[in-house]
């Protein structure tokens, strides 16, 4: 279960001890420059909780279908949490989102309190049920198309998320 709370913070969904509301939430949308060609060069990575869950949302300037995600083409989501790094991947595979936690690849379906939407072509939605007792973590999402890596923040640096 520790690994998956790892992935989970590595897409950026994690923890959020109290209910959502106004003094509970903690959102920050961070743009990103069209720097990348092609489909997957990210224009901005949302948090924000809702109802309980911790909720990301990743914008591309170029639309996408999910089965642009097979292949190499992916998406590349890390975590820090107090010094260690979570590294993980989401792509499409046979008709359903796919996960990588260190040394494990299965359905995200299969991940418990994970949910992941593509509600347009430009959008990715991530939500999961966060694991308890975390105060802070940083994050980097990236993408991969063709050959092409695309990273927000796009110097090597992290977003933090700070639970309230």
């Amino acid at each position: 279960m520790r690994k998956i709370s790892g992935i989970l913070a590595a897409l950026g969904l994690l923890v959020a001890l109290a209910p959502a509301g106004p003094a509970a939430a903690d959102r920050a949308t961070h743009r990103d420059p069209k720097d990348t060609p092609g489909k997957l060069d990210i224009k901005s990575v949302t948090h924000a909780h809702e109802k309980g869950r911790l909720v990301t949302i990743i914008r591309t300037y170029g639309k996408w279908k999910v089965r642009d995600l097979a292949g190499a083409n992916r998406f590349l989501l890390f975590s820090k949490a107090k010094g260690k790094v979570t590294k993980g991947t989401m792509w499409w595979k046979n008709g359903e989102w796919f996960c990588t936690l260190p040394g494990n690849r299965r359905p995200c379906s299969q991940m418990p309190g994970l949910t992941v939407k593509h509600p347009n072509p430009r959008t990715l939605v991530l939500k999961n049920i966060p694991p308890k007792g975390q105060k802070s973590y940083k994050y980097r999402v990236g993408t991969r198309y063709k050959g092409h890596t695309d990273w927000a923040p796009s110097r090597r640096g992290w977003y933090l998320h700070k639970v309230r």
